[in-house]
Order: structure tokens, then sequence, then C-alpha cells
């Protein structure tokens, strides 16, 4: 996967649209447990325009069966609170992600 990483000016530091579907390409065909948080905390982030700093701050319960995230001083970067619609797909991506980690939990592990 090749990705420009000489974009380093301020507001140039962003991932081309070419290079974002290859990034969630990539992601989508590993079909690995990290691989696959990452494609979901990565869509977040993306279709909610979160910085990595509020993204890091996140925890399921801030997302898990809602309608819209409150960015509050816990989350905010910047001081930058309100409120965020979660676009339906996003919604169905992280139900979808959630079922997916509650089956991986239920299966005993083969130690």
């Amino acid at each position: 996967m090749n990705v420009d990483v000489t974009k380093t000016r301020a507001g140039e530091n962003y991932l081309t649209v070419p290079e974002e579907k290859q990034l969630f390409n990539y992601l989508a065909m590993l079909k690995d447990p990290l691989a696959e948080r990452d494609f979901v905390l990565l869509k977040t982030a993306r279709l909610l325009g979160l910085r990595r700093v509020e993204c890091q701050q996140l925890n399921v319960g801030d997302v898990y069966s809602k309608a819209k995230l409150v960015i509050d001083d816990r989350i905010a970067a910047k001081g930058a609170t309100g409120e965020l619609a979660i676009p339906v797909e996003l919604q169905q991506l992280l139900e979808q992600f959630f079922r997916y980690k509650a089956q991986a939990w239920s299966k005993p592990s083969g130690r």
C-alpha cells in the first residue's frame, strides 16, 4: 500500500480519495480482528470528521445504539463540544461490529 507521507504542512496532512479507498479496501481484505477494529474506527473518524485525539477518547458507550454522538469536554479537542448526527451507514457498521465483538467474546479460547 502506497500512501504519500510528504503532505505535512498544516492543512495538507490528509489522505486523497484514492488513498482512502485503498486503505479501506486493504483493511476489509485482511479479515483480522484488529483490522476490523481499525476499519470501524477510521470509518467513524472519516464519517464524523473527528480528530485523532477525539477518536482516542471515544468509548463504546458513546456510540452504542445511538443516533447522535455527544462531544463533551471528555472527548472534545480544542473545546469543540456539541452533537454530531451518526449517519445511518455508520450506525449499521457499528451494529455489525458490536455483533462481531459479542460473538468473538462468547467463543471459548483454544487455550
